[in-house]
Parts: structure tokens; C-alpha cells; sequence
């Protein structure tokens, strides 16, 4: 797989203004779809052959329109793939959620103990939770895509947003990230110290009805349940102070485990026995098992509510690959995230494993020199399965976003394009010692085009629809692409990412014959 993400006409004001003129000819009397055949015919150029995630409808083979004459499907065809953002909607009881008091964000209700960065960590456990994916799944109709036409193109779907699931599934502390960023906080963690009930949460725009956390209710059932509902042998295995399973004073100031705030409200004269968030390290043995085995526990419950719902008969897509991206910045997850996920999942999208060159420049931290022992972990952990990577970069000071400061060790397009070539030579040679395979089955780049609201060089092309070929990318253009269609018009001249793009693309399948 050689995916793009987010083609779409509007990524920003000045994109849509210049596409509804600059398409107004070409093989329909109608600027979108000629639009749409142009991206197409773009990316077969360019060697890629898949619609990826976030992308306009229009492009995919599925949809019709009485325009494009026979069957009313557009003439070009590729694999595609759909996705929702499942966690966001449901935290916001929106897209068809439908129920009396929406999933809460546990990370809410956690206190100033927790230093780290706050992703989102959803209560799944609330009763409501599986009520509310099946309905979204409903409401989404992605179930008409099995019936229509050249639904055989239909690659996988995408069953939650990472952004959302930064807390569940983020990098582990097993190697460091690249670059180096705050890593979450483990998921029991959390849990064990956020607050057993919330009113409203002003991040995400919502009041609750039902005020209980229910994932904090459970993690309290299932460590009394772990220790025979005997608080005695819980504070020898732990090292505790607690008084009950339950709350005995209030949250942050009694000494029931529901009341543990990350600061051991009943510890008394003792030290608190709760140690580092993401990696559990100053808490006992026992401590550490047990919050694994809670993590494992909480996995479980959410990917089998969305397994379930997502394949149900009536309204879902059963046997469409199911896929969910793991980990960040070239870092795979924790293992147990791994674990669960060959459980629930066909496909996994990992954040770069390998790490590609850009993220092992000097320039972003250092060399790596650890790839091996990334790949060979998460093999270890997922098991004998595929993945695809995400994978992106930018060349700010060479492009349309050269206004605004950047991380990047690439200060060219030609860098930019050296390390897409090693990025995918070393994805098609990634093969694990665990099991002798070649994992990565594919990869997919964010994105289609500079965003001018991220202030960030991650397209193909340039805000004003020019390619980063060297030529079009610049004041003057070249008068007309290969299309037919106009070029130039930027601010200066900017280098030339596609042509090392399109080698690496098309060199891929034939290098992995035998």
C-alpha cells in the first residue's frame, strides 16, 4: 500500500477559491469532478494506489454521479480506505450518539499529581458507551459502501481517531520517542487516581446527567475482586494505607481506593507508594502487575465494543479489515496495547517502525540505533501480523509554508525527497527476527497538501495546487502540467520532492520480488 491522506479540495480558503476556477474545464462541465480525475491522475503518476484516510468521498470508486456516464462511477479507480473518529463523537454525544449521558474523558477528572502531557483517556465502561458506537455506526451509513458499486476497492476502515486515543494507545516507555515528547501516562494509572465522578467538561462542550466514572468504579471491583475483597492483603501487596475498596471521606482526601487522587490521601505519616505515571517505576511488583493486568482489562473492553459494532450484521461492515493507528513518533505502544490489539485487530498503522531517516537525523536528536530491537518488539508483542506506517515530514524553508518555523532536519525538498526514498526502501525491507517476516505491508503520507492552518510543509503539492516537482512549485510555472492544467503562481521557487517520490514508489513492489 501507497496511500495519501487528506486529498481534498478545501483544505484551506485559498485551495478552494483557486480549485473552483482552475477546473472549471476539463472532461465534465462540473469543477469537483474534474478535480477528482485530476488527484487521481496525479497520484498514478506519482506511483501511489490508495485513496488513505481523511479523504474527500468523491475520489473513491463508490460513489456515483449521473455526470460521469456509464455506471456513474468515476473512470479512474483505486483502493480506498474510510475511518471515524469514534472517541471524539462520543465525547460529545454527536454524528447519531444518541444517548441520555455521553462517555466522559477520565483525563478530566484527574488532579495536579499527573504532571505529563493530558491526552484523552475515554470511561468505556460506562453502560451507555456501546449504545452510542452502535448507534454512530448506524448513523454513518459506511454499511452502503458494501453495496455499492466496486465495493471490492473498499481496503480497510479506520475505527478510531488517534488524536482521542493519545492516552490508550500512545508510545510506551520501552525505547524514547522520536523526537523526544512527553509520553501519556499509563491507562490504569490514570484511572486509579481520576476522580469517581464528573459534572461537565468545558473541553469538550458537555454537561452529564449521570455523573459516575464508571472505568474508576470497575478498577476498584476488579482489584478487590484480584485480592479476595480483602483491603489487607491489597496494602501488603502494594505497600497501601487504604480503608476500603470503596470511598471512605471523599475523593483526594479520604481513604477508600475510590478516594486516590495520586497524591495517597490515606497515607498518613507514610510515603505515598504511587510512582512515576508512565512508567510505574517506585511502585511494588504487585503494584505494577496489577495495573497491567487492569490496562489489559480496560483494551479489552474497549476494542470489543467497537469489534463488535463495527461487524454487526444489520448496520455494520463485517469482513472489512479493521485498522487503528498505535503508538507515536516511531515508538511502538506498550506491550499491552500490542497484545490486545492482535486480538481486534486486522491491521495495524504504527507511527514509523522502522523509524524513518528524517526521524533518525542528528538534526532531530541523534542517529538511531535501535530500529532493529523496535521492529523485533512490536513482532514480539503483536504477533505474526501486518502493518502499514504512517509517515510524513516537511521541508518548511523550501515550500509554501517557509514563513513559519519548523522541526524538521530537512531544509530542501530534495533533503525531503532523499528521506522518502530511504523511508521506503528500509519499510520494504523491515523484516523481524522474531518471526522472519516482513511486516510492513504498506504505508500511507500526510498528507495531499500544505495546510496554511498548520503552518506546516506535509503536501505534495503546495496550497496554491502546484506540485513540489521543481518546476510547477515556483513563480512563473511551466505554463501547463501534463493535464492541461495551469502551474506557477507562487510566492518563489521551491524544490523538487515528487521526482524522488515517484521513484521510490514505483521501485517498491518490484524490489520485494524474490
Amino acid at each position: 500500500m501507497k496511500g495519501v491522506t487528506a486529498i481534498n479540495y478545501n483544505m484551506d480558503s485559498e485551495q478552494l477559491t483557486l480549485n473552483e476556477t482552475k477546473y472549471v474545464l476539463g472532461p465534465t462541465t462540473n469543477w469537483t469532478l474534474n478535480w477528482d480525475l485530476q488527484m487521481l491522475h496525479r497520484l498514478l503518476a506519482w506511483g501511489f494506489n490508495t485513496i488513505a484516510d481523511d479523504s474527500y468521498d468523491g475520489l473513491k470508486p463508490w460513489s456515483t454521479d449521473v455526470r460521469w456516464g456509464g455506471d456513474y462511477t468515476i473512470p479512474v479507480k483505486l483502493p480506498y480506505t474510510s475511518g471515524l473518529n469514534m472517541s471524539r463523537y462520543v465525547f460529545t454525544d454527536t454524528d447519531g450518539c444518541g444517548v441520555t449521558s455521553t462517555t466522559k474523558d477520565m483525563i478530566n477528572g484527574v488532579g495536579a499529581a499527573y504532571p505529563a502531557y493530558r491526552y484523552d483517556y475515554g470511561d468505556y465502561f460506562d453502560p451507555t458507551f456501546s449504545s452510542c458506537v452502535g448507534n454512530i455506526v448506524q448513523a454513518s451509513g459506511i454499511r452502503t459502501t458494501l453495496r455499492a458499486p466496486h465495493n471490492d476497492y473498499y481496503l480497510y476502515l479506520t475505527i478510531d481517531e488517534s488524536d482521542q486515543t493519545g492516552g490508550l494507545f500512545a508510545p510506551g516507555p520501552d525505547f524514547p520517542a522520536l523526537p523526544s515528547v512527553s509520553l501519556s501516562g499509563n491507562a490504569a494509572w490514570i484511572t486509579l487516581v481520576t476522580a469517581p465522578t464528573q459534572t461537565s467538561n468545558s473541553t469538550w462542550g458537555v454537561t452529564y446527567s449521570d455523573t459516575t466514572v464508571y472505568t474508576k468504579h470497575e478498577f476498584s471491583n476488579f482489584i478487590a475482586a484480584r485480592y479476595g475483597n480483602s483491603v489487607a492483603s491489597l496494602n501488603a501487596a502494594w505497600g497501601s494505607k487504604y480503608t476500603s475498596f470503596g470511598s471512605a471521606g471523599g475523593w483526594g482526601v479520604g481513604t477508600g481506593l475510590l478516594d486516590e487522587n495520586g497524591l495517597c490521601p490515606s497515607r498518613g505519616t507514610s510515603a505515598c507508594w504511587l510512582g512515576d505515571a508512565v512508567t510505574l517505576a517506585g511502585e511494588t511488583t504487585a503494584m505494577q502487575a496489577d495495573l497491567s493486568a487492569f490496562y489489559t482489562h480496560y483494551l479489552d473492553r474497549y476494542l470489543s465494543v467497537l469489534k463488535t459494532e463495527y461487524q454487526n450484521p444489520t448496520y455494520g461492515v463485517p469482513g472489512v479489515m479493521l485498522e487503528m493507528g498505535l503508538g507515536g513518533f516511531s515508538t511502538p505502544p506498550r506491550r499491552e496495547v500490542l497484545t490486545e490489539a492482535a486480538k481486534y485487530l486486522d491491521l495495524a498503522l504504527m507511527p514509523g517502525v522502522p523509524p524513518p531517516p528524517w526521524a533518525c537525523a542528528p538534526a532531530a536528536g541523534g542517529v538511531c540505533t535501535d530500529s532493529q530491537q523496535r521492529i523485533d518488539f512490536t513482532a514480539q508483542y503483536l504477533g505474526d501480523r501486518p502493518w502499514i506506517n504512517w509517515e510524513g515530514v516537511n521541508a518548511n524553508p523550501d515550500s509554501a509554508e517557509s514563513a513559519y518555523p519548523s522541526t524538521s532536519p530537512y531544509t530542501t525538498q530534495a533533503q525531503r525527497g532523499a528521506g522518502y526514498q530511504g523511508m521506503v526502501s528500509e519499510s520494504v525491507n523491515a523484516k523481524t527476527t522474531v518471526t522472519g517476516s516482513y511486516p510492513v505491508v504498506g504505508f500511507f503520507w500526510w498528507g495531499a497538501f500544505d495546510q496554511d492552518g498548520e503552518r506546516t510543509n506535509w503536501g505534495l503539492l503546495t496550497p496554491h495546487d502546484n506540485p513540489y516537482d521543481g518546476k510547477s512549485a515556483t513563480v512563473v510555472g511551466t505554463g501547463t502540467d501534463q493535464w492541461g492544467y495551469p502551474t506557477g503562481g507562487e510566492s518563489a521557487n521551491y524544490g523538487d520532492f515528487i521526482d524522488d517520490v515517484t521513484s521510490a514508489n514505483n521501485d517498491a513492489i518490484p524490489s520485494m520480488a524474490p
